[in-house]
């Protein structure tokens, strides 16, 4: 562990690093929890996932590249989110679609689900096996805001390690939102997770420690953690007077960084000091991307707490926010770590927090009367709709030469209307039975998108009767409609360097682009990893048959086929062997 925990710069994290599996391991599961989602932003997932190069967007703007980092980690993947927190697309990519087995909505009546970690498990060929749980403020989205992250990394052992109890309960909570097979998916990894016996390269911690609240009722109240303060750091964004009250009773020496936006002069005379995030950060004349148009501002949206007491030192990151939502109605998670004795401290770490030049905070001298705090409130008109959405049936039947998608609701309400997600412009009213008729094979969905007067949410519904591998199999010929793209992406699958094949197939994409697409010889560097694959690992060989199968025959040459039947009886020599 770095002996500096928060300089801007030098412990700056980037979340696909934090995710990309160790030289010789592979994915095996990956769990993430989050309030709120991109789609666009979730893409980049499964290319840290299973990719292991650093990309620029060049890699990233091919299609065959994104559709093979789907299709190896779509399987491995479940995302929990809060329901109504995604975002609406402002284009729908139909890749998308073969993500939405692995993503599930969980709604809180009278909160929201909030957590923030993830869960991976990676293995390599002798079957050892390590896992990641990487502790988050930030949601799974393209959100600016300084956000913090605590990354655990820890061997799958024999031995039951209790410590770890609240990670597998965390776990088998959001089992319960899955479906079966992810549910399945998910236990096996919680009880992988009670065998980490300890956790790798935290020379100054003496112990760590795993906190959620709100999955049951018997769990302990997030105030209890901080009850035996004798000194305080709290860092969040969002705060509520009675909160703060009850925080700063105890503690002597206190300090509180925040959005400017959420200091109320109970917060402010609350504190020895109060810091605000620095006018240069919210600018970003720091960072130099002040020239770049239309990027959302930044502020402050870590939540950290650092509590000094007379059994230890303690630092606190996660989710939780100062304020009551987040004490009393939310599900969070925060993970702890105990200092050793004489390593660090409230001096210590305000200076870790304030001292750094440049530093991205900046003493607040007076409260402003005139500020009006920020709200915390995120509940929308839809929740509501949304929560019996979310508990309603659709069925899928045939409509003509196309379908159509019958939805049963308890609520009728004229005002609010619904969409597929891959309908751009099928908005229908909203009744107790609504049919959307006409759909093509490509959209058909899970997620619709719901509108009530100028809001929108999106709301996962149950849908019944989808022909789910022939929709899969559209999405495949859609992207993979050429002889040239199929060799493109079989060039993908067989390698074990994607950075260094989506080089080699710019050629190829240009002249996609361009339209000037020519008949292609298949590439000598095709063959050599057909062989390679061949001896080494003959499974490929099978993926590449059943890719053959997903795509129309006329994309695949009869010279390749000939090829690779030379290969397949290549591989059923070695595997005899």
């Amino acid at each position: 562990m770095a002996s500096t925990l928060f300089h801007p710069e030098l412990n700056r994290l980037n979340m696909g690093q934090l995710l990309n599996p160790e030289t010789d391991y592979a994915l095996e599961f990956a769990v993430g929890l989050t309030y709120s989602m991109d789609f666009q932003a979730l893409l980049g997932i499964p290319i840290a996932l299973g990719m292991f190069e650093d990309l620029d967007s060049t890699h990233l703007s091919n299609p065959y590249f994104l559709l093979e980092a789907v299709r190896k980690s779509s399987d491995r993947l479940a995302i929990f989110c809060n329901l109504g927190s995604i975002k609406v697309p402002k284009e729908y990519n139909n890749v998308f679609t073969l993500l939405e087995q692995g993503i599930f909505e969980i709604g809180i009546e009278n909160g929201n689900f909030h957590p923030k970690v993830w869960f991976v498990k990676y293995t390599n060929k002798n079957k050892d096996s390590f896992v990641k749980i990487i502790t988050l403020s930030r949601n799974l989205t393209f959100d600016r805001s300084l956000d913090i992250a605590v990354e655990l990394s820890g061997p799958v052992g024999k031995t039951i390690n209790k410590d770890n109890l609240p990670l597998s309960e965390l776990l088998h909570y959001v089992a319960q939102h899955s479906n079966e097979l992810k549910a399945k998916q998910i236990k096996s990894l919680a009880e992988d997770i009670m065998k980490i016996e300890s956790f790798e390269g935290l020379d100054q911690i003496e112990r760590v420690s795993f906190h959620h609240f709100g999955v049951s009722n018997t769990a302990p109240k997030a105030e209890a953690l901080f009850s035996d303060a004798n000194s305080l750091i709290v860092m969040s964004p969002f705060l509520t007077d009675s909160v703060i009250e009850q925080l700063t009773i105890r503690p002597k020496d206190k300090i509180l960084i925040t959005r400017k936006s959420s200091v109320t002069k109970k917060v402010y005379e609350s504190f020895d000091e109060v810091y605000i995030v620095s006018d240069k950060i919210l600018d970003d004349d720091i960072t130099e991307e002040n020239t770049i148009e239309n990027l959302p501002k930044r502020d402050i949206h870590a939540k950290v707490f650092f509590k000094g007491s007379n059994q230890g030192n303690f630092l606190f990151c996660g989710s939780l926010n100062a304020s009551a939502n987040a004490f009393y109605h939310n599900i969070e998670f925060l993970v702890g770590l105990k200092f050793k004795p004489n390593t660090k401290g409230y001096t210590t770490i305000k200076n870790d927090l304030l001292a750094s030049e440049p530093c991205p905070f900046e003493l607040l001298e007076d409260y402003d009367q005139m500020l009006i705090p920020e709200s915390e409130n995120t509940k929308s008109s839809l929740t509501e709709i949304l929560i019996h959405l979310s508990k309603s049936t659709a069925h899928v039947s045939k409509y003509n030469e196309n379908y159509q998608v019958k939805i049963e609701y308890e609520l009728a309400i004229k005002s609010v209307s619904i969409r597929p997600i891959t309908k751009p412009f099928g908005f229908v009213n909203l009744e107790s039975k609504t049919n959307l008729i006409n759909l093509c094979l490509l959209e058909l969905t899970e997620f619709y998108v719901i509108k009530l007067d100028k809001e929108f949410a999106i709301v996962k519904i149950p849908t019944q009767g989808i022909p789910t591998y022939e929709r899969d199999n559209m999405i495949f010929r859609s992207i993979i409609n050429n002889k040239v793209g199929f060799l493109a992406f079989v060039s993908f699958m067989l390698s074990d360097n994607y950075a260094e094949v989506s080089l080699e197939q710019s050629e190829y994409i240009d002249s996609l682009v361009s339209g000037k697409q020519k008949q292609k010889q298949i590439p000598l560097a095709l063959y050599e990893r057909l062989l390679k694959a061949a001896y080494s690992n003959p499974k490929k060989i099978d993926e590449i048959e059943e890719l053959m199968k997903r795509l129309e025959p006329k994309v695949v040459t009869e010279e390749f086929k000939e090829m690779l039947s030379l290969f397949k009886s290549v591989t059923k020599k070695v595997v005899k062997r």
